[in-house]
């Protein structure tokens, strides 16, 4: 995933430490066999080949996966689509590489026309995906590290391991306590004017966190910047004020999903969103160029705080 991973468990309840970190190893493994849009043989990349409008087989979880991104673009209205690989590769950010200049319109627009989770169909039983437009591809980089996450911490359940955090490229699954009676603390990223990061503490259990900026992958053409987060819809990425949003959820898959939808939405349409599905989700949007401001969904407030 082109990224690391942290995890952290009570020393006494580790064990064979060389065993369990091959066992996590293991488990990333295999979501990078199956979700890569960088390897060629991953069941993703093969899928991408694929071009008859026929059932392609994948695993359960894959299809699982696929059909939890088709809910979340459908309640953002297309906000959220892992079939925008053909516009990441245009943008410069996907396993093409870089580009040397903004894409033209007509560009764009050929992209787009292969875009579309309406041209994509999942069942899973037996699980497999079918599209009907032969130049669809799936980039699943926007909730992958999430189910990442989940994965491992799936892995360490079943080794009576229940206390635990890990973390995948940022993105966060967390369970029991650090401690007896001691929650675990996260910090959420907060970007500042000046470029640096601050840091918010929270207390938390049971929950996976996912956070989605704007300031971490982009790049500049004649003094416009360009970010990774790119909005489906248009084609575009955005250019809306809201800088990062994290996500607090059932599942790592969803908060990954969720913030990414979110920060496409920007804050004030997202925040309409959250609210409507009880999410817990905080906003940084930039009020001027030297001050950024924080907005809350209810349910954050709720659990959290207003801060």
């Amino acid at each position: 995933m082109g990224t690391t991973w942290s995890v952290r468990v009570r020393a006494s309840d580790v064990g064979d430490e060389a065993g369990l970190r091959g066992a996590i190893a293991q488990a990333l493994e295999s979501v990078e066999e199956e979700m890569s849009h960088y390897r060629p043989a991953s069941r993703l990349s093969r899928f991408n080949r694929h071009v008859a409008p026929t059932w392609f087989s994948v695993s359960p979880v894959f299809a699982q996966l696929v059909g939890r991104a088709e809910q979340v673009w459908r309640e953002t209205g297309g906000a959220f689509d892992v079939t925008c690989a053909p516009l990441i590769d245009l943008w410069g950010f996907g396993p093409k590489g870089a580009v040397a200049r903004v894409p033209t319109d007509g560009e764009i627009a050929a992209a787009m026309s292969r875009v579309g989770v309406r041209h994509l169909e999942s069942r899973e039983d037996p699980p497999a995906l079918k599209k009907d437009l032969p130049g669809l591809e799936l980039n699943l980089s926007a909730i992958a590290k999430g189910h990442g996450a989940d994965r491992v911490g799936q892995l360490l359940d079943t080794r009576g391991i229940h206390d635990w955090l890990v973390e995948v490229g940022g993105e966060l699954a967390i369970a029991g306590e650090k401690a007896p009676g001691v929650s675990w603390t996260i910090a959420i990223e907060r970007p500042t004017a000046s470029g640096r990061l601050d840091h918010e503490a929270l207390e938390v259990t049971d929950v996976a966190v996912a956070t989605s900026g704007d300031y971490h992958i982009f790049w500049r053409d004649e003094g416009q910047r360009f970010s990774h987060i790119i909005d489906p819809r248009v084609g575009r990425p955005v250019t809306h004020d809201t800088a990062s949003v994290s996500v607090f959820a059932g599942t790592c898959a969803e908060a990954d999903a969720w913030a990414t939808a979110f920060l496409v939405l920007g804050a004030e349409e997202a925040l309409k969103v959250a609210d409507s599905l009880d999410l817990a989700a905080t906003f940084v949007v930039r009020a001027t160029a030297e001050r950024f401001d924080v907005k809350t969904s209810s349910a954050y407030r709720r659990r959290y705080g207003d801060r």
